[in-house]
């Protein structure tokens, strides 16, 4: 069950949560432990009293030195009201899958880790890229990370997903007249909006849309020739492909890496990032303003 489940449940319901260890307490014998998994910007508070453990007693004092910053674990007990409000596990069991500043099984002078890097305290980002694999775990990227994912959800949802009618301009509404009622009507439905994706290498610059980034030609070891025999370029834009793609499907959209290589080392610039590029047949000016209009 991910946290985010956990956090939405009643009290006295029985849950299993597993995660990784954000935060730790430890007070006369008692464990608070807040566990995080990513599915949501809280973590849940797992309460560890070896007073209650029972039968388990034993095995609960030796788990309050393994529980650190960073360590796995999986916790099973009851859902209770906290102090504060809302709600915390009362574990009756903590299982350590992966433990965190521990001493290596291969060689006791040798620690896995030193120092766990990620601490409660802020964090500058210039620090966080030095940590690449761990830094998801911190609230700043996991936000980031689950904010991407639904603004991407979200994109893709409005192409596919049935909804809004985009009415034909005045202009054309003659010809709707003549002509099937959907000629030129055009609703987001199953399949109304194709997603295709453009080449990421390309010998376009996409009419000077930006300054782009060559791609070094290696040479075949056969002939000595480069491997392309143009200059290749790291994509702008997916602008020329997408209007190619649109006189054969009508409606269509890209939406994937982007790269600039403009030489600015401000934080407004980026040199990679991603770009929605839709491009649709059979429109005016008309259509078009009535098309992103819904959007807003």
């Amino acid at each position: 069950m991910q946290v985010k489940s956990v956090l939405q449940q009643a009290p006295g319901s029985l849950a299993v949560v597993k995660g990784w260890i954000r935060t730790v307490r430890k007070q006369k014998g008692v464990c608070f432990a807040k566990v995080d998994d990513g599915s949501h910007v809280d973590a849940i508070q797992v309460v560890l009293d070896p007073s209650k453990a029972g039968p388990w007693l034993l095995t609960c004092y030796s788990l309050l030195s393994s529980l650190s910053l960073g360590a796995c674990v999986i916790a099973e007990g009851k859902i209770v009201s906290a102090p504060n409000g809302g709600v915390e596990l009362a574990a009756d069991s903590v299982d350590v899958v992966g433990p965190c500043d521990n001493v290596s099984p291969l060689s006791p002078a040798l620690t896995l880790q030193s120092h766990y890097p990620i601490q409660r305290k802020q964090m500058t980002l210039e620090t966080l890229r030095e940590v690449p694999h761990l830094r998801y775990r911190t609230k700043t990227f996991g936000a980031m990370a689950r904010i991407r994912s639904e603004a991407s959800f979200q994109i893709h949802n409005w192409f596919h997903v049935s909804g809004h009618t985009i009415p034909p301009s005045p202009s054309c509404r003659h010809l709707q007249r003549q002509h099937h009622p959907p000629f030129l009507t055009f609703t987001r439905q199953e399949n109304g909006f194709h997603q295709v994706h453009a080449p990421v290498l390309t010998t376009s610059d996409c009419e000077g849309g930006g300054e782009a980034f060559e791609i070094f030609r290696p040479k075949t070891s056969e002939t000595g020739a480069p491997i392309f025999p143009a200059p290749v370029y790291l994509t702008v834009s997916s602008q020329l492909h997408a209007e190619c793609m649109a006189l054969g499907l009508r409606q269509v959209y890209t939406f994937g890496p982007t790269f600039r290589a403009e030489n600015s080392n401000t934080p407004r610039h980026l040199a990679e990032f991603w770009m929605l590029e839709p491009e649709i047949a059979f429109v005016d000016v008309h259509v078009c303003c009535r098309c992103f209009r819904l959007t807003a």
